[in-house]
Parts: C-alpha cells; sequence; structure tokens
C-alpha cells in the first residue's frame, strides 16, 4: 500500500502545477519514503467564442503586437527550464523557431495563430500531447504545423495560414494581418 503528500509546490505553468511529494510506499517488510515531483493537469476545455469575439480580440491583440513590433520588441512569456535549457514562453503558444533560440516578432504571430485556434474551439492546439518534451521535440525538429479546424470559415483559415507558416519570414506581420480580410470584413469599430 502507498500513500503520498504534497509538501509544497515546485512549480505552475499555462496547463499544470508541479508539487514536492512525499511517497510512502509499505509492502509486508519493507517501508520506504521517497520525494517525487507529481504534476497536476490544468488541462479542460474553455468556452468556444463567436467569430465575432474572436475577429474582436484578435483585432486588439494584433494592434498591440503591431505597437510591440514597430518597437523591437516581441512577447515573452515564463520561462520554461527542461534540463538546464530554457525556453521563453508558454510551450502550447511557442513557435518552432522559438524553440531553437530565435526570439523574432514572427513568433508572435505563431502565437496568435494558435490563440485564434484556442478561442474558435475551445482547445489549446497540441492540446493531445502528453509531456511538454514532446511538444517541445515536435515544434523542434518537425514540419507539422497546426491543424486549422475544418469548421472556421474561410477567411479565418486563410488567416490562420498567414499566422501558422513554418518559415518564420513567410509569416504575415501583424501590421500586415490587420488589413486581413478575416478582420477587415467582419470587424466594426462600432
Amino acid at each position: 500500500m502507498a500513500g503520498w503528500k504534497k509538501l509544497r509546490v515546485l512549480g505552475e505553468g499555462s496547463y499544470g502545477t508541479v508539487y514536492l511529494v512525499l511517497l510512502r510506499s509499505t509492502q509486508e517488510q519493507n517501508s520506504k519514503l521517497s520525494l517525487l515531483a507529481l504534476k497536476t493537469s490544468n488541462l479542460i476545455k474553455t468556452e468556444v467564442l463567436s467569430q465575432k469575439e474572436v475577429i474582436v480580440y484578435t483585432h486588439m491583440l494584433l494592434k498591440g503586437l503591431s505597437y510591440m513590433h514597430e518597437k523591437g520588441i516581441t512577447s515573452e512569456e515564463a520561462n520554461t527550464d527542461l534540463g538546464g535549457i530554457k525556453f521563453r514562453g508558454t510551450p502550447y503558444y511557442m513557435s518552432p523557431e522559438s524553440v531553437r533560440g530565435f526570439k523574432e516578432t514572427p513568433l508572435d504571430i505563431w502565437s496568435l495563430g494558435c490563440i485564434v485556434i484556442e478561442m474558435s474551439t475551445g482547445l489549446r492546439e497540441w492540446w493531445n500531447i502528453e509531456s511538454t518534451n514532446q511538444l517541445l521535440c515536435k515544434l523542434a525538429f518537425s514540419e507539422e504545423v497546426p491543424k486549422i479546424p475544418d469548421k472556421l470559415s474561410y477567411d479565418c483559415k486563410d488567416f490562420l495560414r498567414k499566422c501558422l507558416m513554418n518559415d518564420p519570414q513567410q509569416r504575415w506581420t501583424a501590421k500586415m494581418l490587420l488589413n486581413h480580410p478575416f478582420i477587415q470584413k467582419k470587424y466594426s469599430t462600432s
């Protein structure tokens, strides 16, 4: 029989919390104590937004990114430290080049595409990948891009294709995306 007790929080991220846990294992003649790191998951389905809401929020994000990028600033979130290697950002939204250590403005456009998918479907892209290591390897070494959901409008799918190009130099800029039909046709300032 085994029992465990949470001792303290070691870290928190966008999709889970890691606790220091004392594991007490008792077998017939052996009693053993172990310290382990236990990860819990916050991976839950979020609310699906209407296309109009997605457009409004995406427009706001693009205006902020456009301003930041004009100043030469990229957005950076929490550090992820795996085996002594530090990554910047939340893994679900990281671009392939950011995993490889490049910090340029196109990485924010990739992240925006992932956020648009999440707002539109209620699930994070890559939600089915079991570990951060698997996700980072997939981003770093494969040419795969997030799947664009079939249910989205033509303009939304085209917008996402401009955001989620594997080659960061081919991705549209925030300023270009502000003029994309997905944002322009549907967005009203009223």
